[in-house]
């Protein structure tokens, strides 16, 4: 009987043990809440697609806990886009985003509809950073949490995740950047990424005041989801006393089929709007001149196509000069509310088509001394602004394009009015 109580008094404290005191110890340890410990987390990268506000691509971060019954994605780019104020909140700098947490299944079957590259790396973390992790993204989830005031260069879905990131790693992420060099500026990244849309790569290199013009750290650069992937591979981190990458290799989840959206060309829009002032400005200052060496029936078509260019002059100029007059006047983003450009486009020159309108109706353009007036001004406007550049007064902008073509066709069109009326007297 001794002998029996003997072995069943530790058989009985063995079963307590195992029964009782192991799960609770398991729930109550910090690495072990939720199954953190054994759970699966990803660093996501879509890559930009074929809509506008897609070109920028996006980021997000996968949590697979170790049973399998939760798989859900977490990014910070959701906001109110179909509410009629979503434009006024930007352009006034009050815009909220918010952090969504979606089904990891219906991530992958959205973007692979919209035809977006899924890239998916395993984010190395001890059992202690998953928990803080999971639990910072849950928290920030809930509804009264998940709202923030979004910034395209400094509060967005990339830099979100960047700091968040950064702070559970102990600063690998700030270590990783801070080898980087500067050298790009976040125009060279804006118009990277736009270049395989001509019109919007256009449209925004006018609208991008100065602020674009900063160099910008590797830091920095993570406002876009591709740099963060790039920087964040070369982070490491520490793992029970080793060192070891902050990311797995990566795993395509999903590839684009066709070619990739960005073209490379960064200042393709910028060459064809100075090739185009260009041959417009020339044409216009030699219109006269041709009049006179060619054959009777060719004045005419010169006319007429005389006529068109200042329609389009008139069209392209004022249209730029209406967008530029409205985001300087209406907007509180620092991107916005200042920018050179609006000395080289103004919504005036809109005059210019009138001008070419007139001059098809009537058959002779409109040689009032308004006009005239007006092209002095403008060139003067123009003088004035590449004056104060040269000297510091403006800070560095990169419109000099812009402000090329501008001078080109202003030139040409003074030299058209200047040989026409030689030819009136």
């Amino acid at each position: 009987m001794t002998a029996q109580r003997c072995i069943r008094k530790p058989l009985f404290l063995f079963h307590f043990y195992c029964v009782i005191l192991l799960p609770i110890v398991c729930f109550l340890s910090p690495g072990a809440v939720c199954g953190q410990s054994g759970s699966l987390i990803e660093l996501v990268t879509l890559e930009p697609g074929d809509v506008v506000w897609s070109i920028f691509g996006h980021i997000g971060i996968r949590v697979l806990d170790g049973e399998g019954r939760s798989d859900m994605f977490y990014d910070y780019g959701h906001a109110r886009f179909k509410d009629w104020s979503f434009t006024v909140n930007y352009l006034q700098g009050d815009c909220r985003f918010y952090l969504a947490e979606r089904p990891w299944s219906e991530v992958v079957s959205t973007y692979r509809d919209r035809n977006r590259t899924i890239v998916r790396q395993r984010i190395n973390l001890t059992g202690e950073q998953e928990r803080r992790l999971i639990l910072h993204l849950r928290q920030e989830a809930l509804p009264e949490n998940r709202e923030y005031v979004y910034d395209q260069l400094l509060h967005n879905c990339s830099t979100r995740l960047r700091d968040l990131l950064d702070d559970i790693t102990g600063g690998s992420l700030r270590q990783a950047a801070a080898e980087g060099v500067p050298g790009r500026r976040y125009r060279d990244y804006l118009l990277g990424y736009t270049s395989g849309s001509l019109l919007w790569q256009l449209v925004l290199d006018i609208l991008i005041g100065p602020n674009h013009d900063r160099e910008v750290g590797s830091w920095e650069s993570m406002y876009l989801p591709l740099n963060l992937r790039q920087t964040a591979s070369w982070a490491v981190t520490t793992i029970d006393g080793s060192v070891v990458p902050l990311l797995s290799e990566p795993v395509i989840e999903y590839e684009r089929s066709g070619a990739p959206r960005n073209s490379g060309r960064r200042y393709r829009g910028r060459y064809l709007f100075l090739s185009a002032c260009f041959a417009i400005g020339v044409f216009l200052g030699l219109h006269s001149r041709l009049e006179r060496i060619s054959s009777s029936r060719l004045p005419r078509i010169l006319d007429r196509a005389a006529a068109l260019a200042f329609i389009c002059v008139g069209i392209l100029f004022g249209t730029a000069g209406v967008l530029v007059l409205f985001s300087v006047l209406t907007s509180s983003v620092s991107d916005y509310r200042w920018n050179h450009n609006i000395f080289v486009f103004v919504s005036l020159d809109f005059v210019f088509t009138a001008i070419g309108i007139h001059w098809l109706i009537r058959g002779r353009p409109w040689t009032g001394w308004v006009v005239m007036m007006y092209l002095i001004v403008r060139l003067t406007a123009l003088a004035s602004v590449t004056v104060f550049k040269l000297t510091g007064i403006f800070s560095f902008q990169d419109n000099w394009v812009f402000m090329a073509s501008s001078a080109i066709i202003f030139i040409g069109i003074c030299k058209f009015y200047y040989y026409r009326k030689r030819m009136v007297c």
